[in-house]
């Protein structure tokens, strides 16, 4: 803050426990590596969570009773600007009376990340948030964010060495600009300092001398414990120079990491487990502890020694449970997919995935070219041809349950808890590759690869031989598909076929050394047996997977449940109970389409006899 603090309390008056300032700072590379920037704020303030206002609580315990509420929100050119009251409670009333002796001026904010970027330092910007409450805290990650004035009378509050001498001279200078004033006219423009943090309104009703006593310690001066007054303007920008320069920190959720911040920058912020592994026992803490988040906490760190979890569980206690049980936290929710993408061959080949904040996106597509001709002079240009449509993706909901043995469940062997990961990955990419594929593009399932008209088809003619590769290949030319990038489609059936492919010139196995190498005619290729079989024949793709788009919308959602059943693959319906197992139930929301047809060719007709 580089304005002056403005701070008040009651004299022969109730105190009104009213404090304005800023709860988030904008622009600002906080201690979690974060940076918010202007209009984060703006959804959740208006029409959002803190559409209402928030709670006030104090160190983020809103576990615990709140010190108060919210009387103002808004945004301006700084950061979150906050008018709040603290209520008149025990708690209220140490916290009021901290502020007003100077010891807790510090403010922090809780909310969950909506929308955000990580630049090349690995500095997160915020661009939107959700709110959900605001603190008064020792040690903030954002500096800056603090309490500018509190209204806790009709009196200027003095320093406590100071305070004897200024009432003497308020009775001996009735001469003061204050003089004359009503009680009333008094209150207004002492509010009117206190919200606008102006000094013209401070002048008006204060002498000169009493305006420097009251000017609060420079934000250098606290940080290295200086007394008020003491560090020049030029220390003050060298101390600035060097924070510019601080080391980044490991990009982290800063709601989790405010409840182990001392102060002092993280030096890193991730759990140190195998991608995956800290979902699972996050899932194994909730559902042991009957998803109440303080019991799943000290699970946490009783039964695995991590802290780690332990903080992550606390930060996900502020969300609310939602139809697909809870959203896991994002620092495990990012490992997922990058696990999937092992597995889900749509994502192998590399289709794009896309944000859809608000469940749906439309995506703007060329569907023909545009004509261009040589003219003479005074000619007119034949007019373009160009054609666009639109690819619109709306979310689906894809609901995977794993059927988990109980034995795994109790047991906190990191080889219990691969296992379980395994399963439930496996689960989703299947399911994943089944609708990318064959998906039926009904109103609850997306539209699969091989439904989809209007993409070009190449007949196998029952066996691949040394021309088909060639042929599909020369589809995607004529279509002037881009094919820098391609990669095949295939199922095991299909597999076999192209593996035994002979050369008749030489005898020779054809793809064999390729195929061997994960490359078929010198294209990357993956294995899905989701590639259905019918009447005896499959299908083969080749295609520019990056116009294969994946829009998802949100965080994954997941539940386990000792009670329920599921469906085999052979369509037997299993009890849990009866089994001695858990359910693991999985929901992600997706959707997907291809921006250009003619970026794929599908080869039919293959036999798989």
């Amino acid at each position: 803050m580089n304005g002056k603090r403005l701070q008040f309390k009651a004299e022969g008056m109730t105190d009104q426990g009213i404090f304005t300032g800023h709860a988030s700072v904008f622009g600002i590379v906080d201690l979690d590596n974060d940076v918010v920037e202007p209009g984060a704020f703006a959804d959740t303030i208006s029409t959002g969570a803190a559409a209402d206002g928030v709670l006030i609580f104090g160190q983020h315990e809103d576990k615990k009773i709140p010190l108060g509420r919210s009387l103002e929100l808004r945004e301006d050119a700084q950061g979150l600007f906050i008018k709040g009251q603290i209520s008149d409670t025990a708690a209220g009333r140490d916290y009021r009376q901290l502020i007003k002796d100077h010891v807790l001026d510090r403010m922090s904010i809780g909310y969950i990340a909506r929308d955000y970027t990580i630049d090349e330092q690995g500095v997160r910007h915020l661009r939107k948030v959700d709110l959900l409450e605001v603190s008064i805290v020792n040690y903030p990650a954002n500096t800056e964010a603090r309490i500018e004035s509190y209204k806790g009378g009709k009196q200027p509050m003095k320093d406590t060495e100071t305070k004897t001498e200024a009432k003497t001279e308020t009775k001996e200078a009735p001469t003061t600009p204050s003089a004359g004033l009503t009680e009333e006219q008094l209150q207004a423009l002492l509010e009117q300092a206190a919200e606008a943090g102006a000094a013209k309104a401070l002048k008006a009703i204060a002498p000169p001398d009493d305006e420097a006593k009251e000017d609060p310690p420079t934000e250098e001066g606290k940080a290295e414990g200086c007394e008020e007054g003491t560090k020049t303007a030029d220390e003050g920008k060298g101390k600035e120079a060097k924070a510019a320069t601080r080391p980044a920190a490991a990009v982290q959720r800063k709601y989790a990491s405010i409840y182990m911040n001392t102060g002092a920058q993280q030096k890193e912020e991730k759990s140190g487990l195998p991608a995956g592994i800290g979902w699972v026992r996050f899932q194994k803490c909730m559902m042991r502890a009957n998803k109440d988040y303080d019991i799943a906490a000290r699970i946490a760190q009783k039964e695995y020694g991590d802290t780690f979890l332990e903080r992550q569980i606390k930060a996900m206690s502020a969300t609310s449970p939602t139809d697909g049980g809870y959203l896991v936290p994002e620092v495990y929710a990012s490992e997922i997919i990058p696990l999937l993408r092992d597995k889900a061959i749509v994502l192998r080949l590399g289709a794009t995935t896309l944000p859809m904040d608000r469940g749906n996106i439309n995506i703007p597509k060329m569907t023909s070219g545009v004509s261009a001709s040589y003219v003479g002079e005074r000619r007119k240009a034949k007019a373009s041809s160009a054609k666009f449509g639109n690819l619109r993706l709306s979310s689906k909901k894809l609901m995977c349950k794993v059927l988990i043995s109980n034995d795994l469940i109790r047991s906190n062997a990191y080889g219990a808890d691969q296992l379980i990961l395994n399963d439930a990955t496996t689960a989703m990419a299947l399911a994943m590759d089944r609708a990318a594929i064959a998906g039926k593009g009904t109103e609850y399932e997306p539209l699969g690869l091989l439904n989809m008209k209007g993409i070009p088809t190449v007949d196998i003619g029952g066996a691949p031989d040394e021309t088909t590769t060639g042929k599909m290949l020369a589809k995607l030319i004529q279509n002037n598909a881009d094919t820098t990038k391609l990669g095949w489609a295939i199922n095991g059936f299909a597999w076999e076929k192209f593996y035994n492919v002979i050369q008749e010139a030489s005898g020779l196995y054809l793809y064999r050394s390729q195929m061997d190498s994960g490359k078929l005619n010198g294209h990357d290729f993956a294995i899905s047996n989701q590639l259905p079989v019918s009447a005896g024949t499959t299908s083969v793709i080749l295609g520019n997977w990056s116009e294969y788009m994946i829009g998802r919308q949100g965080s994954m959602e997941s539940e386990m449940f000792r009670e329920g059943t599921v469906i085999d693959e052979e369509g037997n319906t299993v009890s849990a109970v009866d089994e001695d197992c858990t359910i693991l139930r999985i929901i992600d929301l997706h959707d997907f389409g291809v921006r250009h047809e003619e970026s794929f060719a599908i080869g039919t007709g293959l036999t798989v006899s």
